[in-house]
Formats: structure tokens, sequence, C-alpha cells
């Protein structure tokens, strides 16, 4: 068990990293947490802006989530 929760606790530090200098990486997590601020503010405005475009995009992107994580893998 103290193999397992070493494994998942340097799993998760290692993607969940942050840059505090310029020449340190910056993990997985992070990386992928910016991309989905960066739809998330175009979702945002599209929202605003139509609600009916913004609920076909939403379902959408979830149909394509769920068929990627069922066909794709």
């Amino acid at each position: 068990m103290n193999a397992f929760n070493r494994l998942v606790s340097r799993t998760m530090i290692r993607a969940a990293s942050t840059q505090n200098v310029e020449t340190e990486p910056i993990g997985a997590a992070n990386r992928i947490y910016a991309l989905f601020g960066a739809s998330s503010s175009f979702l945002t405005r599209l929202k605003r802006k139509n609600r009916t475009v913004f609920r076909t995009v939403k379902y959408a992107l979830i149909a394509l989530f769920a068929y990627w994580v069922l066909v794709g893998f």
C-alpha cells in the first residue's frame, strides 16, 4: 500500500507542478487547465450572445469527449 501511495503522490505532484522559476517545467495538469481556461472564456462569451448555439456547442463537445473516451482508447 505504501508503494501505491508513493506512486500516486509522485505522479500527482509532478502533474500539478507550477513554474516558480524560468527553468522549472510546468506540470501536465496545469497545461491542460490553461487550455480549458481559454475555451471556458470563449464559451462564456458565446453563452452571453446566444444560448441556443452555446448549448449546441456544449453538448457536441460532451458527445465528442464521450466518443473519444469510449472509442479512442
